[in-house]
């Protein structure tokens, strides 16, 4: 008897509603999440097909549009209906997209099992399987064991609704059950397979993980409620590389490791798996983790940009964050990104640094700081400009402070923050922190992000990697290929943002406060 298939689903971007998307669109690269499910389930002989949603169905800018993709999605499903076990949709962020595309699924197919799993799922289960009775079950932290249990258990017609399924919550006459959660050592892990996707050669970019996790706990980060830190060996990310090198078209790969660079050892084996391929990079870290010595073979690695969501300069606020313990902590943390900022302006890699004001409890005293520390990064980048005449320039990001369900932080706010008044947003799962303290509005918070990012160096070096690696207008690219939407205002993008260049636009930074449209 042939075996029954597991259909996993990408969901879009929350076009419709997040009006911060539109005009700061990150790369559409491939999603990480189902292409290491369903990996690991062929590894495993499951039958697997892999739908990224926007890449493979379109998307809609508004909810009609979106409305229209859910369910053509859903009879392309059901025209295959005797083929499918189940359907997994995995969810990085709390957009609306997933749970539309759920609802329209099970009104087609309303006897085939939809499991939930990823970051945002993970976090919020209660209220997701409390709200969404069409969701069967959630899948907590790392998916593949618990994947290949539930792929097993319905193949020989029992149930997956058990104890014996890791990492599993579901709801039952009304009462949540969970399952111990034990997550997946990367070493167990095949490489992801791209060639699952229908259109793996349509994307702007390629991101890849080197290690699973985080081991700081910052409160307002769904990290570590996800998986402990554990990284790939250095064989596994070679066999990754070559893989992607054999069979993607593209040029540049994002190395989405929460922490890059976090042991000396590691940096340099990394680094030399890295350099053996054609490939140029970015990374993320933490400005207490990279060592500053180490940035030139960064760069010869072909490392071309660094995040750092440094977050605040106030000694105050990264203790309230928990992202430093102690003063002297803070010192370490501020003095070390400092070093790696130098280091960074002087071997022309671009570092990219990001700022949350509006934290619980901050003050504008903390914003001055912030804004000083700023002034003293840029006074830092002209002078090694003026030394070296390497320009390559640096950007700076501010966010609003979002509180997800899930957060130790959310768990805490209330008592904490007592004075801090928050928004509930049209999105599941989310605040926004309207006022962190008596008193400080949002207007003098948009004050300081305007200060803030005026301060950032934006040479032609600098746009040009934000756009290689980080983010293009949405909006602005549509409006120069209108071709691409048609009467029914759903976009199908093809291979066209491979084949016609986008530019990036530095007002983009300047996300606005409102995410709904409406």
């Amino acid at each position: 008897m042939t075996k029954k298939k597991v259909v996993l689903i990408a969901p879009p971007n929350d076009f419709a509603s997040n009006a911060n998307v539109t005009q700061f669109t990150l790369l559409l690269a491939p999603p990480l999440s189902i292409l290491a499910l369903g990996s690991y389930l062929s590894m495993h002989d499951v039958p697997i097909e892999l739908i990224d949603v926007q890449m493979d169905f379109g998307f809609g800018m508004t909810h009609a549009a979106e409305q229209l993709v859910a369910q053509r999605l859903a009879q392309y499903l059901y025209e295959q209906i005797e083929e499918i076990a189940w359907i997994g949709i995995s969810q990085l962020s709390n957009a609306t997209t997933g749970i539309v595309i759920a609802q329209e699924i099970h009104a087609a197919l309303p006897d085939i099992p939809i499991i939930f799993g990823g970051y945002f799922p993970s976090s919020a289960y209660r209220s997701l399987l409390e709200e969404y009775p069409f969701i069967t079950a959630i899948v907590r932290s790392d998916g593949e064991e618990a994947a290949l249990a539930i792929s097993h258990s319905l193949e020989q017609g029992r149930s997956f609704l058990r104890d014996e399924i890791p990492n599993l919550a579901w709801l039952h006459n009304e009462k949540i059950y969970t399952t111990p959660v034990r997550p997946m050592a990367p070493g167990n892990l095949p490489i992801s397979d791209f060639t699952l996707l229908h259109n793996p050669s349509n994307y702007q970019i390629v991101n890849m993980m080197t290690a699973r996790g985080c081991p700081f706990q910052c409160n307002y980060c769904l990290e570590s409620n996800m998986r402990p830190y554990a990284v790939h060996p250095p064989s596994w990310v070679d066999q990754q590389l070559a893989h992607l090198e054999a069979e993607m078209p593209n040029d540049h790969v994002f190395i989405y490791d929460p922490i890059f660079g976090l042991s000396r050892k590691r940096t340099r084996e990394m680094c030399q798996v890295l350099c053996e391929r054609r490939f140029t990079y970015g990374v993320e870290s933490r400005g207490d983790v990279l060592a500053p010595d180490l940035v030139p073979t960064l760069r010869e690695t072909g490392i071309e940009t660094i995040y750092l969501g440094i977050e605040s300069a106030s000694e105050e606020t990264l203790l309230r964050m928990n992202k430093a313990s102690s003063t002297a902590q803070v010192q370490k943390y501020l003095t070390g990104t400092r070093e790696i900022l130098k280091a960074c302006f002087e071997n022309d890699l671009t570092p990219v640094v990001g700022f949350m004001p509006g934290f619980p409890g901050d003050t504008e005293m903390d914003y001055q700081i912030t804004l000083e520390f700023v002034k003293d990064i840029r006074q830092l980048h002209d002078r090694v400009v003026a030394e070296t005449g390497v320009m390559t320039g640096f950007a700076l990001f501010t966010f609003y402070t979002k509180i997800y369900e899930g957060s130790s932080l959310a768990e805490r706010v209330a008592e904490d923050f007592p004075e801090a008044i928050l928004r509930s947003e049209p999105f599941i799962g989310e605040r926004s922190v309207f006022s962190p303290s008596p008193g400080l509005e949002m207007d003098v918070i948009q004050h300081y992000r305007n200060k803030i990012v005026q301060h950032g160096s934006y040479t032609p070096l600098t746009l040009e990697r934000l756009w290689r690696y980080y983010s293009f207008s949405l909006n602005s690219f549509l409006a120069e290929h209108p071709e691409l939407t048609n009467d029914e205002g759903v976009t199908m993008l093809g291979d066209y943002l491979r084949r016609f260049p986008q530019s990036y636009n530095a007002a983009a930074m300047m996300t606005q406060y409102d995410k709904s449209k409406n």
